[in-house]
């Protein structure tokens, strides 16, 4: 006589039952998805696809690397690929970008694996006045891109530190108004004009002279160019979970200097700078950007030098820190401070930035000759051809600034 089988229990039953619902829930049928990607491919303006991927990252980045074991961070910008020489090339499609511990070997890993990293993510826009869903393309781009990112310092001014000479660059001229008070400073990287600046509690250098440099790159004793005044952000260590914000006035001394090294940027009169991202991605679908460094930087190879060509990456935001050099007291530290955005730029051509080009102008040229202040470049890698910048509608947001007289309002201005 044969023994019945027994029958699954309750509990068993249901935990099937799960996991078939888990696994349908994963699974993306084929004709929903091939219908999303026909509608991102409707969508014909890179501005927008730029948008939605910025959207979808800051929105549903914490879950994702939360979903997604290999994930350190998400977010947007354009797909990157490298070419058989093994050189990494920009991808004129905007993407959400997945930032991975590492990348998985091809053919690793089954394409059924939950933990393989989606080539498209499904989300809703609006398209000829429609709500519809679309297939937002993804790319896999690895954390070593991000890790050797350090702070640059440009050769438009010198000033003496104790033990080194510290050179530097400005950004632009800017128009602090106070009530019927107007008064224009210079704007630079805050560790550009207060070197080794203190982080614990956080403290601008006030009062530290800045000179010119000559068109060979000598430190020249005369004019005084500018005075460091204690308008600015801070530097804070990660540790604190807060931003920084590294920008920092000086108050000008000589406006015919400062003419003379922002020569090469005429500001825009009706958009002297970039207001938001939104601002920001329509101009980097249809435009290069340009770093304006200094021609008389004292470590060129080139006079002139050669006009430095970037085109937009991606974005960053507070989950990037960059190691400054700073002090705790009288003590010498490395400060890991994190921003509240940074824009990645890639750096076209073989001239990179050099240490002593932070502080200048990232700007994009307008058809009539003029240009748009688009950030303040603050740092590039050690190894690859990208550079940092913070972008140019944060530093006219009297918020982030330490010591402005009540009510101040920011503008930028040709010198």
């Amino acid at each position: 006589m044969s023994t019945p089988t027994p029958k699954p229990t309750r509990a068993l039953r249901r935990a099937a039952w799960s996991r078939a619902m888990e696994a349908r829930s994963l699974n993306v049928p084929p004709d929903q998805l091939k219908a999303a990607i026909a509608h991102w491919r409707r969508i014909d303006d890179p501005a927008q696809q730029l948008a939605l991927a910025r959207e979808n990252a800051q929105a549903r980045g914490p879950e994702l690397t939360l979903a997604y074991r290999n994930v350190v961070h998400v977010t947007s910008g354009y797909r990157k690929r490298r070419t058989k020489a093994g050189v990494e090339r920009l991808v004129n499609e905007p993407c959400l970008v997945f930032v991975v511990r590492s990348k998985w070997p091809e053919g690793e890993r089954a394409t059924d694996d939950p933990q393989r990293l989606p080539s498209h993510l499904l989300t809703w826009a609006s398209i000829d006045g429609q709500r519809v869903m679309v297939a937002l393309p993804t790319d896999v781009q690895p954390e070593a891109d991000l890790f050797a990112i350090k702070p640059r310092g440009d050769s438009i001014l010198w000033t003496q530190q104790p033990g080194f000479l510290e050179i530097g660059s400005l950004a632009c001229v800017v128009e602090v108004r106070s009530g019927a008070q107007r008064e224009r400073f210079a704007i630079s990287a805050l560790h550009v004009f207060s070197p080794l600046p203190r982080i614990d509690p956080p403290e601008l250098t006030d009062g530290r002279a800045f000179l010119p440099l000559s068109a060979a790159g000598a430190a020249l004793p005369a004019p005084l160019v500018a005075s460091t005044i204690d308008f600015g952000g801070a530097l804070r260590d990660s540790s604190s979970g807060m931003p920084s914000f590294d920008v920092q006035l000086a108050r000008i001394q000589s406006p015919a200097s400062v003419r003379t090294a922002l020569a090469d940027m005429p500001l825009s009169a009706q958009q002297p700078f970039i207001t938001d991202e939104a601002m920001f991605e329509r101009l980097a679908s249809q435009n290069f950007f340009d770093l304006v460094v200094p021609d008389n930087h004292p470590h060129r190879t080139k006079t002139p030098r050669p006009r430095m060509v970037c085109e937009f990456s991606r974005w960053l935001d507070r989950a990037q820190t960059i190691p400054y050099s700073a002090r705790r007291g009288n003590t010498a530290v490395t400060c890991n401070a994190f921003h509240t955005q940074l824009v990645e730029m890639q750096v076209r051509g073989v001239h990179q930035p050099l240490h002593g080009d932070s502080g200048c102008a990232l700007v994009v040229y307008l058809g009539d000759g003029s240009c748009s202040l688009a950030g303040l470049f603050i740092a590039s890698h050690d190894a690859l051809p990208l550079a940092y910048a913070i972008p140019a509608w944060h530093l006219f947001d009297p918020s982030a600034y330490f010591n402005l007289p009540a009510g101040a309002r920011l503008r930028p201005v040709n010198p």
